[in-house]
């Protein structure tokens, strides 16, 4: 007859977040370096991340937020990018993530080409430092981040470091 038949949206409804092999994308205004910052790198003699992403210390944390487990990843910039200020940073997990799972991003101490610091944007350290927030969709979220810090801080991730913070779900 001509008219096409409407398919069922119901298969679809069980895809509700990010794909498990995402690769997580950031941009820091002025850029940051992730070998100046002693960020996790992949090894090119094996294609493959280093450990530093799972030391106590590394400056990019990728958690299971229902486990606190690590998960291993490295980071790179996009070596495409024209301008400094536009370049986007991947954050690459070393394995599917678990699907129909939360995960936290933390990124802290991390550096510009220069050497100098990294500093959070100005909504994002309203949020960490508990400052009145003004923006009501940005106070909306204030306890979801109450409950990212405080996961960051059960992995040993203090909130008072952090440039950048954020959970998503696949």
């Amino acid at each position: 007859n001509g008219v096409p038949q409407r398919k069922s949206p119901l298969p679809y409804e069980v895809l509700d977040g990010f794909s498990p092999t995402v690769q997580v994308l950031m941009n820091f205004p002025g850029g940051m370096d992730p070998e100046v910052s002693n960020a996790p790198r992949l090894l090119a003699d094996r294609r493959g991340p280093d450990d530093r992403s799972l030391q106590a210390d590394s400056p990019t944390v990728l958690i299971d937020a229902e486990t606190g487990e690590r998960i291993l990843h490295f980071v790179e910039n996009d070596v495409r990018a024209t301008d400094p200020d536009r370049v986007l940073t991947f954050l690459r997990p070393g394995k599917s993530l678990t699907p129909n799972r939360r995960y936290i991003v933390a990124v802290r101490n991390v550096k510009h080409a220069d050497g100098s610091a990294v500093a959070p944007e100005p909504a994002f350290r309203a949020l960490r430092d508990g400052r009145p927030i003004t923006v009501p969709s940005l106070a909306a979220r204030k306890p979801a981040f109450e409950d990212i810090f405080s996961k960051l801080q059960q992995a040993g991730v203090p909130r008072t470091d952090l440039v950048l913070a954020f959970d998503f779900h696949t």
